[in-house]
């Protein structure tokens, strides 16, 4: 255990109209401490000439830095909108690894006397500097520290790999006025804390199929559901904005869901993953007005080639040992129809093995794009029929306005091919939100999100799933 503590007696007066109360409040008031940090895949030492705010890890280091001094004092403090103390504080990491290196804040209260849970309030405001891993969530509002000793845990948060990157904090602590009642009581009262940084134990750390799979059906508006798709069962996230986001290659991703192996030839299941957001230029899908993706396609080559220019170059290593390399299904969809463009239609056409005029069935690499079902199904059922036409009435708000994966104002390319002649197309979804074909791939541009498949030992092991908390990945070796 690595612990440093700093305490201050401190005299609170309160001064309240129209009579004044003189309360002495001895206050041992928050101090801001380093304590055992000893991260599972580490093993923490301190070296001779080390400070208790440093901590050596074998691959990388933690160290805190307390701006203006690490002790906490002030006098005659009395209840106030304004906090009664303003704490800076910083945590520089340097991780030479390719696993997230996690820390968990907390408030450790040895003793808190005071009358109620809202005597002594806090508010927590983090700045990522260098943008790497993720922050302790903000906490905006005052909250209360509860009475009696105690953890009150502040979040978790990580550094990813990198040297010298510095997450920030400011620790506000409030003595709040409160108009409406005497605060008399709370004379003689004492308060004894510090904060604590330790290892950030996993929250989760379930395999990320069963992880999301076991959410099962989550509320009647949005969240994980099973599709039934002829022989398949998948699992698929639903609604306008499901919580289901992660962090992936240091980004934002977002998980379409679970799927068998009719989708991607491998054993068992495995969870499929896209960027939040495009790449920012829109791209062909093809060099010329051919559309057989495993040509390759042009789109094809800039998103799995590992050379420099291209999409899978620049992921990080940690990224890249994620993914499983999968056998992408491109089966064609026919002429636009009532038993072809519906949405319950989609998904046995794209894992088929209509394609068009000398192309291939299936295509072998690491990156590829959306289905246009992944699209068509991420609206709840209740709220777009499945029988809805993809092509022609999916542009209301209960379909594409429902439907989480439609990109907010662009069109965007999908993997599957138009059937028939070699210069038919492939389909895009159309800022209305309609399914359409783009004749010539050549000449139309659109937006592109990769999306991926995860190794089938990736877990999940913190997060919550929102913008702000995302599911925090970590590969294990087999």
């Amino acid at each position: 255990m690595i612990e440093n503590r700093w305490l201050d007696n401190n005299q609170v007066t309160k001064k309240k109209n129209p009579n004044l109360y003189l309360i002495a409040i001895t206050v041992l008031i928050l101090l801001l401490t380093s304590a055992g940090l000893s991260f599972a895949y580490f093993t923490a030492s301190l070296a001779n000439n080390e400070t208790t705010t440093t901590v050596t890890l074998k691959g990388g280091t933690l160290s805190i830095v307390y701006v203006g001094g690490s002790a906490i004092s002030f006098t005659n403090v009395i209840p106030q909108d304004a906090p009664i103390v303003v704490k800076n504080f910083t945590l520089t990491g340097t991780n030479t690894t390719d696993l997230t290196m996690p820390y968990s804040l907390a408030i450790e209260v040895q003793t808190n006397s005071f009358t109620t849970a809202t005597s002594i309030t806090y508010t927590l405001l983090g700045t990522n500097t260098h943008n790497n891993g993720q922050l302790v969530p903000n906490q905006v509002s005052q909250k209360g520290i509860p009475i009696g000793p105690g953890t009150v845990p502040l979040g978790s948060a990580f550094f990813a790999k990198g040297t010298g990157v510095v997450h920030s904090y400011t620790l506000n602590i409030y003595f709040p006025n409160n108009p409406s009642a005497p605060q008399n009581y709370d004379q003689g009262k004492t308060f004894e804390a510090y904060v604590k940084t330790t290892e950030a134990t996993a929250t989760v750390n379930l395999l990320a199929q069963d992880f999301f799979v076991g959410l099962g059906t989550a509320p009647a508006t949005t969240g994980m559901y099973p599709e039934v798709s002829g022989a398949d069962t998948n699992y698929r996230y639903e609604g306008p904005n499901p919580n289901n986001y992660v962090r992936f290659n240091d980004e934002l991703w977002r998980v379409i869901g679970v799927f068998g192996n009719s989708v991607h030839g491998q054993t068992g299941s495995l969870v499929k993953i896209i960027k939040d957001t495009d790449l920012g230029t829109a791209r062909r899908w093809h060099s010329s007005n051919a559309n057989n993706w495993a040509a390759p396609a042009e789109l094809a080559t800039y998103l799995n080639a590992n050379t420099n220019g291209n999409y899978y170059f620049t992921l990080s290593q940690g990224a890249k040992d994620m993914i499983q390399s999968v056998t992408w299904r491109l089966g064609g969809i026919g002429t636009f129809g009532a038993s072809v463009s519906r949405a319950q239609d989609l998904y046995a056409q794209e894992i088929g093995t209509t394609v068009p005029t000398s192309g291939a069935t299936t295509y072998t690499a690491n990156v590829g794009l959306m289905y246009p079902s992944d699209y068509a199904l991420s609206v709840i059922a209740t709220s777009c029929a499945r029988t809805t036409r993809v092509d022609n009435a999916y542009n209301t708000s209960a379909c594409q306005g429902s439907a989480w994966l439609k990109h907010p104002s662009a069109v965007e390319w999908t993997l599957t091919p138009s059937t028939g002649a070699a210069t038919a197309g492939a389909h895009s979804i159309a800022t209305s939100g309609a399914l359409q074909k783009s004749a010539n791939v050549q000449t139309t541009t659109a937006a592109v999100r990769p999306v991926v498949y995860l190794k089938s030992t990736v877990k999940v092991v913190f997060g919550t799933g929102t913008s702000a908390d995302p599911y925090i990945l970590e590969y294990v070796s087999p």
